[in-house]
């Protein structure tokens, strides 16, 4: 089973300032995680273009075909009952999931909007308080004039961030702004797809405070931008103008699991020395584990890179 993740995205751009749609424009376009950048001279005409693109979700993220239902559970605490809970249950059909890997749309989803306060009709605070997906990172763009209004939209969570317009650093610190909010993006889906699939080891790796950067260097270094998160073997599956790859993932205690079962089953001797010594890592291929392979594993074993971390993550792109 494979989920679909959120490279690429598109970029929304509003400001009434021609000149600065089109630098800005031409500059996150430059960036291979993003899929295409919009720009609007007036709020209005975004808010009106979002509103069409939510009709169209289903086909470009599979949160969007997802079935959300809250029940009402009652606990049971000593001497009576407990507090009510609510628990949440996310249903996504395999078949919509599968269905969209292979869409046009897949790498439409839009993830960061940056927006100017100083705007003719509906200005920037106004616009994002019609904003109807919480998703979205929301950056606006400001005067030395508007810092306080920008600082109590932050607080009530309004906006992300706020940047000032005559900020020093100029057009490259716009990029590091959208860098930042697109990798805030990828965490809170990181989060979403951890809870689907309900913290196992494919879960639980998804939360590894490595794989971020991992995929960052990934994005930037060879310029893959389509990610599907496969859950067994655990890893993604990679796409774009660097060609089509799968990045296979683990840390220490798959390499320990793994070695268990394979002495648990009287499997080869060097494997079960290979993943205990982590040299090798514990996946395989058509579905079937590695330990599985017998003699013939060497044909299927792949040597891990690591990451450092405070738990090391192993990877391997193949």
């Amino acid at each position: 089973m494979n989920l679909p993740f959120f490279f690429p995205t598109r970029v929304l751009i509003i400001d009434d300032e021609p000149q600065v749609l089109r630098m800005t424009a031409r500059l996150f376009g430059q960036r291979p995680e993003v899929s295409a950048v919009h720009t609007f001279e007036r709020a209005a005409d975004a808010l009106a273009f979002l509103e069409a693109e939510r009709a169209l979700a289903p086909q470009i993220d599979a949160f969007g075909a997802a079935r959300v239902t809250d029940e009402l559970e009652e606990t049971v605490a000593d001497g009576g009952a407990g507090a009510p809970v609510v628990r949440r249950r996310v249903e996504i059909r395999v078949s919509d999931v599968s269905a969209l890997l292979d869409a046009p749309r897949r790498g439409e989803l839009v993830s960061t909007i940056f927006c100017d306060y100083a705007m003719p009709g509906l200005d920037g605070l106004a616009f994002f308080e019609r904003l109807a997906d919480v998703q979205i990172r929301r950056v606006l763009l400001t005067a030395i004039c508007d810092e306080r209004r920008a600082v109590q939209a932050f607080n009530r969570g309004l906006i992300h961030q706020f940047v000032q317009k005559a900020d020093p650093s100029g057009p490259q610190g716009l990029e590091s702004v959208l860098a930042d909010q697109m990798r805030a993006f990828f965490r809170a889906r990181t989060t979403h797809l951890a809870a689907a699939l309900a913290l196992g080891d494919s879960g639980r790796l998804l939360q590894h405070p490595a794989l971020e950067g991992l995929l960052a260097r990934l994005v930037d270094g060879r310029r893959w931008n389509a990610f599907a998160f496969s859950v067994a073997p655990p890893g993604y599956r990679l796409a774009g103008p660097g060609g089509e790859a799968r990045l296979l993932l683990a840390d220490a205690g798959m390499f320990e699991h793994a070695a268990r079962v394979v002495a648990e089953i009287e499997g080869p001797e060097d494997l079960r020395a290979a993943l205990r010594a982590r040299t090798w890592m514990p996946t395989g291929r058509n579905g079937l584990p590695l330990y599985e392979a017998a003699e013939e594993w060497r044909d299927w074993a792949v040597a891990p890179a690591i990451e450092a971390a405070a738990e090391p993550l192993y990877w391997a792109v193949v």
